[in-house]
């Protein structure tokens, strides 16, 4: 796969967040703070605009990127031994959790869900964006769908 489909799947697996509440700070509090992230995951989701059913749902996915990315930084500098990564090991799990436990609403609700299924099914870092020769056929499916509830937008 070339470049450019990489950069255009990547793009593409980032559901769109509603204009509201693209305004909510995304910050995540200092390492160690566990009891004030799980806090900041509840003000996240309170603060979600209740005109859009699935902001909640949207925001953590965004989230979930935002520590995923993170994660993945760290273990390609070989820093998986420290406690951060450790710290975000655990912020990441809270994150799926609260993504599985919501009932999604949308085609972008089901799209973040689906993301997350499709993460916890590859084994490879290089099928992170997307796909790659030799990936399971279901994670492969699950890809498809997933791309396909972000084709219809958030509705």
């Amino acid at each position: 796969m070339n470049k450019t489909r990489r950069a255009f799947l990547a793009q593409a697996a980032t559901p769109p967040v509603a204009a509201t509440a693209a305004s909510v700070p995304l910050a995540l509090p200092a390492a160690g703070a566990e009891p004030a992230f799980a806090e900041h995951l509840q003000r996240l989701c309170a603060v979600a605009d209740s005109n859009q059913p699935d902001a909640a749902l949207l925001l953590l996915g965004e989230k979930y990127r935002e520590i995923q990315a993170e994660r993945r930084i760290m273990w390609e500098a070989k820093r998986y031994n420290e406690p951060r990564y450790d710290d975000l090991t655990a912020r990441l799990e809270k994150v799926e959790e609260a993504i599985e436990e919501a009932d999604p609403q949308t085609s972008g609700g089901i799209a973040v869900k689906l993301r997350v299924l499709y993460d916890q099914m590859i084994t490879r870092p290089e099928e992170e964006g997307g796909p790659v020769q030799g990936t399971d056929w279901r994670a492969r499916h699950v890809w498809q769908v997933m791309l396909a509830a972000q084709s219809m937008g958030v509705a």
